[in-house]
């Protein structure tokens, strides 16, 4: 037997009626494909109607008690005796290929599992609810399946049109059955730490029958909530592309209305009823049909919301969880100014401390570059409010007037440092007219490190990646990493791109050499952050505490950018003033 066909069906045997007679004329060999339907406890007749499907030899059914999808697809599992396992639901139509199209995949030791697009019929069910699951599944396979599969929530499609060999799913114990919704996305993320991975299969077309009221779908989200936890927990990869990962990337004003809508005593789900209702009557209409989804979107993340504040405990644990925010200031030499250096890369100490004693005294928590990457993808716990203090360059004088402070208050930081240039100076910068500045020896490196310092990588020589070709960009990756972790005798996982230049090119080499980036792009960052490309608020010499606080909320500084604004608008206005002058 080639192939075992896995169909877990509960009350849905009008449904079943429509779907099975495809399956059952496939064109692969009836003798080389079983069907298993199980009988999930269902009360509708649906044992009756399989009866009569009791002339095909290929068709096998199993009846349990009602115990839900998972515990009926384990049990097919243990029952099918095909080499490779095809998972179907009871709601999908079958095109006449793909049993076929399953059984021919070509599939490697770990590249072992595949799917099928599963397209939503457009011509049954609900308009609202076909529309809703249209707007994504459609989208999905058409767009971006076909491409790549992502490596996010809908990265693994361990779910109906999906296949593997029966040893794989065994092997990894089968669906966790403690899951109502999400036991797919538990599967096929079980299945990718194990190793293996999914190829996509075109061709091998199916269509589901989307029979549920928008009702029902704002029901699930309820389950779906506590399932994008659980699944959060199980696999913080995950966190990023939940719906929870982005709560605190959102402007102000969204974020209060999550925050009220998720704990308020009663859900304003029922209150968008009406109005979700009136624009999916009114589809037609220009802009009635988007409304209408957007509404819908919005039913089911309230639903899903109240349910994950209930199940973390409060609206500030979901938020610790899945949406914690971190500012990153970007300094450089802390001292005094010396004779022909950069005024506008220096701080004082005096400077620098008064803003320690802001960042202490309103609660933020410095951490190191990699317990943002624990947190990213570990989901380890982060102080209320972290903040990364980093230190470009690795200036001599920040052992004398800035590392000691840090110490003082019971804090830390990250210094980068150019590897080619430990002990030396600031070479890069001489063709700026700037003097040479002494840089940190080994000794001094190692003895902060000692300390709690963290140390990354800066590259070798403080090269403009941006125009390198990509075998010397990996050379200044990979040689400063080993030079630093040679001398510090520890993993050392972080890189700030030289002048924060950068392209996406770099940053992909960099993907294969760090677990984390620092840019010169402003703002905060949050789960949804690509780590190869965090964001930083530049400290300069003429920033004042007012700065600090729009810096560490923001990520930027809105004094900067408020009179780069009115510049632009002064030189738009006074060129216009000049233009009409001259037409005259």
């Amino acid at each position: 037997m080639q192939v075992s066909v896995i169909i877990a069906t509960y009350n849905r045997c009008k449904m079943l009626a429509r779907t099975l007679p495809p399956l059952l004329a496939q064109d692969f060999p009836s003798e080389d494909y079983e069907i298993i339907v199980v009988v999930d406890g269902s009360t509708d007749g649906t044992t009756d109607l399989l009866r009569g499907f009791a002339s095909h030899s290929n068709l096998r059914v199993i009846e349990q008690q009602n115990r839900g999808q998972a515990a009926a697809i384990n049990a097919g599992l243990r029952t099918a005796k095909g080499e490779l396992v095809l998972f179907l639901d009871d709601d999908i139509l079958c095109g006449p290929s793909v049993v076929s199209e399953h059984a021919r995949a070509v599939r490697s030791e770990l590249t072992c599992l595949a799917f099928g697009p599963v397209l939503v019929s457009p011509d049954d069910g609900d308009p609202l609810a076909v529309d809703w699951a249209r707007s994504f599944c459609d989208e999905f396979f058409e767009k971006k399946a076909a491409e790549e599969p992502e490596t996010g929530w809908f990265g693994c499609m361990a779910s109906a049109n999906s296949s593997a060999p029966r040893s794989v799913i065994l092997s990894i114990g089968g669906l966790d059955e403690s899951f109502s919704r999400g036991n797919d996305v538990e599967l096929g993320f079980r299945l990718m730490r194990a190793g293996f991975r999914f190829s996509y299969l075109p061709n091998a077309q199916t269509h589901q029958i989307f029979a549920k009221k928008p009702s029902d779908v704002v029901e699930d989200a309820r389950e779906e909530g506590n399932a994008e936890i659980r699944l959060g927990r199980m696999f913080p990869e995950l966190r990023p592309t939940s719906r929870f990962g982005g709560v605190s990337a959102k402007p102000w004003w969204k974020r209060s209305v999550a925050r009220a809508v998720s704990t308020a005593p009663v859900s304003a789900e029922p209150l968008l009823r009406p109005l979700t209702w009136g624009f999916s009557k009114l589809r037609g209409f220009p802009g009635c049909q988007k409304a209408a989804l957007r509404l819908f979107y919005t039913q089911q993340n309230i639903v899903g919301y109240r349910s994950a504040v209930k199940m973390t405990g409060s609206w500030q644990a979901l938020r610790k969880e899945f949406g914690a925010r971190l500012p990153i200031l970007m300094y450089h030499n802390i001292g005094p100014l010396r004779e022909g250096f950069d005024r506008y890369l220096t701080v004082s100490p005096e400077m620098f401390e008064r803003q320690l004693q802001w960042l202490k005294k309103h609660g933020y928590t410095p951490i190191h570059s990699s317990d943002w990457i624990a947190y990213h993808r570990d989901g380890t716990t982060l102080p209320e409010k972290p903040i990364l203090l980093t230190f470009d360059d690795a200036y001599a004088d920040i052992v004398e007037f800035g590392l000691p402070l840090l110490i003082k208050y019971g804090l830390t930081g990250t210094v980068f440092v150019v590897s080619d240039e430990i002990g030396g100076t600031n070479k890069w910068d001489l063709h700026l007219g700037l003097s040479e500045q002494p840089l940190m020896s080994e000794s001094q490196i190692r003895e902060w490190a000692d300390k709690g310092i963290e140390f990354g990588a800066h590259t070798k020589t403080h090269a403009d990646l941006t125009l390198l070709t990509p075998e010397q960009i990996a050379e200044e990756m990979r040689g400063s990493r080993k030079r630093l972790e040679d001398l510090l005798g520890v993993p050392v996982p972080s890189l700030a791109y030289p002048y924060g230049y950068y392209t996406a090119a770099v940053a992909e080499i960099a993907r294969s050499h760090f677990d984390l980036a620092l840019t010169c792009d402003e703002g905060l960052n949050y789960l949804g952050t690509d780590l190869l490309r965090l964001r930083r608020a530049e400290v300069v010499h003429f920033r004042t505490l007012g700065d600090m606080r729009s810096m560490v909320t923001l990520g930027f500084n809105l004094m900067s950018v408020a009179s780069d604004r009115a510049r632009r608008v002064v030189r738009r206005v006074g060129g216009r003033v000049l233009r009409a002058v001259h037409l005259k």
